[in-house]
């Protein structure tokens, strides 16, 4: 009589994962150990309201994890690896230029914190590159000249912001159980004057200097309104109008994508930038003289002329990208200086050097001479699109050296 086999042994059944609590600090948590021996743990939030439930939860959340595919071990996730998952998913639908900042913001901070695992990013580390940040190498030759230097306040500020973003969704996916980017404090900026304002006869040398050159029409004019050089660049014919003497911006010139895009038009810098400009008269003339000199350049043109209703336009009449005009500007100010040296007489004193300011200063040089004028800040802070006066006042107002010998006089019989 043959044995009877015996029956198998019950397998006993595979444990999909545990809820522990920690002994040194009380924390509950739940764990599961991945098919490949990997081991996953998340911690239930200190605040929970109830710490045990909240950890089964989190172990059903890592088991469905485990079968769907959709779990990432912590040390396979790094700060680098995140920043690319969430820049990808953030991007969508968003600005040209919104992308390209975000490319710069994830370059600064993987040059620091990128290796570092995820899950043992700390605020201390977040805090350190905050303080200690630097430019890194960079292909574009425009930012090579940048590199090793502190980086900026506002390239700090973009930086953290976006990790900040980023770090809020680990949270929400559950990758982390807190933000060890929200403790960090930026430090303080410094407000300073934005830039340098001409006096009023270091802006007419320059006009008088440039008369007859392609741009002259859009130097008057920015001087003449405080419009920013890109608002001035997409105006069209049709936002000027005669009738009542004003001017529309409701758009803006900037930088293109590639070389291939060299400018895109979009949506003014804040919301108070959409604005009309009242036109005094000399500001009229302008227009009426580049309109003169738009139907000059058409028919010189012929053909190729396109037809775009561009009040700045270039030669065949497309947009002129914004560094068509920094260069334009480089040359003015480059004639502006020869002007000079050419008028100087005294063969024993150099020629006065003319102050070399950025595009931008037209815009500060408006305010500044506006407001010695009298006219009333608020009415300034509106012409150019400023969301308040204070901004106007505190930041982009200049004090000239003859206003403070005036100060000095009428104060002199004081006591």
């Amino acid at each position: 009589m043959s044995a009877t086999p015996k029956a198998a042994a019950p397998q006993p059944k595979r444990k999909l994962g545990s809820v522990f609590q920690r002994k040194e600090d009380g924390r509950w948590a739940a764990a599961i150990t991945l098919p490949n021996g990997k081991r996953i743990t998340r911690y239930v939030a200190p605040d929970h309201t109830d710490p045990e439930r909240g950890a089964h939860e989190l172990l059903a959340k890592l088991i469905t994890g485990s079968v769907t595919g959709d779990l990432t071990s912590p040390s396979e996730l790094t700060v680098e690896r995140w920043l690319a998952e969430y820049v990808t998913r953030a991007n969508h639908d968003k600005a040209a230029s919104t992308i390209r900042d975000r490319e710069y913001s994830v370059n600064y901070l993987n040059a620091t914190l990128g290796r570092t695992r995820l899950d043992r990013l700390t605020p201390v580390m977040v805090q350190r590159w905050v303080d200690t940040a630097r430019y890194p190498q960079h292909e574009r030759k425009e930012h090579a000249r940048y590199a090793g230097q502190p980086l900026s306040h506002r390239a700090k500020a973009k930086g953290l912001q976006l990790l900040r973003s980023a770090l809020d969704e680990a949270v929400a996916l559950e990758h982390l159980t807190r933000n060890p980017a929200r403790p960090v404090k930026l430090p303080r900026r410094t407000v300073k004057n934005v830039g340098v304002s001409w006096t009023q006869d270091e802006a007419r040398q320059f006009l008088q200097a440039n008369e007859g050159t392609h741009h002259q029409n859009l130097w008057h004019l920015a001087l003449q309104t405080g419009a920013r050089i890109g608002e001035l660049l997409a105006l069209k014919t049709t936002d000027y109008n005669p009738q009542k003497s004003t001017i529309r911006i409701e758009r803006t010139v900037k930088a293109g994508t590639d070389k291939y895009v060299r400018a895109t038009v979009g949506k003014p810098k804040t919301e108070n930038a959409n604005r009309t400009i009242p036109l005094p008269p000399d500001a009229r003339t302008t227009i009426e003289r580049q309109l003169a000199k738009i139907a000059s350049m058409k028919a010189a043109a012929g053909s190729s002329w396109q037809r775009n209703d561009w009040l700045f336009p270039s030669e065949v009449g497309t947009l002129t990208p914004y560094d068509n005009a920094h260069r334009a500007w480089t040359q003015a100010l480059t004639r502006t200086q020869a002007t000079i040296n050419t008028a100087h007489q005294d063969p024993n004193e150099p020629p006065p050097t003319f102050p070399r300011i950025r595009t931008h200063d037209l815009r500060v040089t408006f305010i500044s001479l506006a407001l010695r004028r009298g006219v009333k800040p608020e009415v300034v802070a509106r012409m150019v699109g400023h969301s308040s006066p204070l901004i106007t006042l505190k930041i982009y107002r200049q004090v000239f050296d003859d206003e403070m010998t005036d100060a000095a006089d009428l104060i002199a019989d004081l006591v």
